[in-house]
């Protein structure tokens, strides 16, 4: 089955307002099968040229020497917005985590950064 009851459903970074560069948790891939969804929402940011970054991370232990996967998974400036994205586990180390930063003067950004995947056993 392939619906959404059967999923794994996990915050890479709780919803909240942040205002200032923040790392989320470790997240451990293992027994994730397939691709993983990263799905992140942001609102109308607050302050004078705020900026956000958001970047995926990987490590082996959860804590130490992270590097980045891929891409910058978004960049936001006056307004919010949404990005997806596809994660392959195999292209991972056995951690994950979400990475945001952010600039300017005052700022404020509302947001979630949630993944979605199949674990091997649930």
């Amino acid at each position: 089955m392939n619906d959404i009851t059967s999923k794994t459903i996990g915050a890479l970074l709780e919803a909240q307002t942040l205002a200032a560069s923040a790392n989320g948790p470790a997240v451990n891939l293992a027994g994730f099968e397939g691709n993983i969804d990263v799905i992140a929402r942001i609102g109308t940011p607050s302050g004078t040229t705020p900026t956000l970054s958001l970047q995926l991370q990987t490590s082996a232990d959860g804590s130490t020497a992270w590097s980045n996967v891929g891409p910058v998974l978004g960049a936001f400036t006056s307004t919010g917005g949404g990005v997806s994205a596809n994660l392959n586990p195999a292209a991972c180390l056995q951690y994950v985590r979400v990475v945001a930063t952010i600039s300017g003067t005052t700022p404020a950004y509302p947001l979630a950064v949630l993944y979605i995947g199949n674990q091997q056993y649930h």
